[in-house]
């Protein structure tokens, strides 16, 4: 069984690694048309072992996000690292910042840590925790709100709203409202 990662803004496959019970889970090694990075907040890039943020570069790297321009800026760099006959060939001119924490182990696997960010994954779907939070406040009852992530002992995750309310609302009210969001 081969397990592939990848986010959406590289045309979705970017590594690849084998999996196999006795050994420990990895995101893979980066395929050949791919650039992997691992750099901290400077963009130095670190040594085997060292923990930071993933950015990924290559030929089926996306030009952004559609009618979204302020996040394409922040999510899609300049590539620092762009080699002289890179620039010649106008390949790897960008690098998309993917948000995954990782470590290059020394066999040239990435390993995946978590996030830096309040992203989660539930059945393969994109969840921002603070945009759902972000709705529970709009309602004219919620005065706080804070959704966490709890993965169930089954292995099924659930997320959870915990509210602080500003007036009366009961839970049905609250669905309802915020369902329709």
């Amino acid at each position: 069984i081969y397990d592939e990662y990848g986010p959406t803004e590289t045309t979705v496959g970017a590594c690849i690694s084998m999996v196999d019970p006795r050994l420990k889970f990895t995101l893979g090694k980066i395929y050949n048309n791919y650039k992997a990075y691992v750099l901290d907040t400077n963009l130095i890039p670190l040594p085997i072992g060292a923990i930071g943020e993933l950015y990924v570069g290559g030929l089926g790297l996306a030009r952004g996000y559609l009618n979204q321009p302020e996040l394409t800026l922040d999510k899609f760099i300049a590539n620092p690292f762009q080699t002289a006959k890179e620039r010649e060939l106008g390949k790897n001119k960008r690098l998309y910042k993917t948000g995954d924490m990782v470590r290059w182990l020394a066999d040239g696997n990435i390993e995946y840590i978590g996030r830096n960010d309040f992203q989660v994954k539930i059945n393969g779907q994109r969840i921002e925790l603070g945009e759902i939070e972000a709705a529970c406040i709009s309602h004219p009852a919620v005065k706080e709100a804070v959704i966490l992530l709890h993965e169930g002992s089954e292995g099924a995750k659930y997320l959870f709203a915990y509210l602080v309310e500003e007036n009366k609302i009961t839970v049905g009210e609250a669905a309802d409202s915020f369902c329709r969001q």
